[in-house]
């Protein structure tokens, strides 16, 4: 009538039927994510700069690659090469994040200013020799302007 559904047995530890050095090298890093299911493919999350060190166990896994900002086209290619010739069911690269478009240092510099501060640092700035003689003709057009 209709089929029957096994018990899924508990996942093994990774040192089981190991010996410790093998176990140890099964460990994944902090930045590594490694999902273990009873009768499914094994689910890897990797950073390019661990794919070297995965690649022995990569046969039938499938892989998805975390590439950073600042890894390049290049080394992302690299990486699905070396994970399909080592033996990866399927490797796939999420997308890249975006960089930020003012770095969190600069953000607390960054305030709010009047017309008028801007105006007068720029004046200060200036490599003009009259700075009187501009702030004067900078006054004026303001004045004509309305600010």
């Amino acid at each position: 009538m209709g089929r029957k559904i096994r018990k899924a047995e508990p996942a093994k530890t990774p040192a089981s039927d190991r010996t410790l050095e093998m176990w140890a090298r099964d460990v994944p890093p902090a930045n590594v994510e490694v999902v273990r299911l009873p009768l499914a493919r094994e689910l890897k999350t990797l950073p390019i700069n661990a794919v070297n060190h995965y690649a022995p166990n990569a046969r039938g896994a499938i892989v998805r690659l975390k590439p950073t900002e600042n890894d390049i086209d290049e080394a992302i290619d690299v990486a699905r090469q070396i994970l399909h010739d080592a033996g990866a069911a399927y490797v796939f690269t999420l997308p890249k994040p975006r960089g930020t478009v003012l770095p969190e240092e600069k953000v607390r510099h960054v305030r709010a200013r009047s017309i008028r501060e801007v105006v007068d640092s720029l004046v200060a700035e200036s490599a003009f020799d009259d700075k009187p003689a501009l702030r004067d003709a900078v006054e004026e057009i303001a004045a004509s302007e309305g600010i």
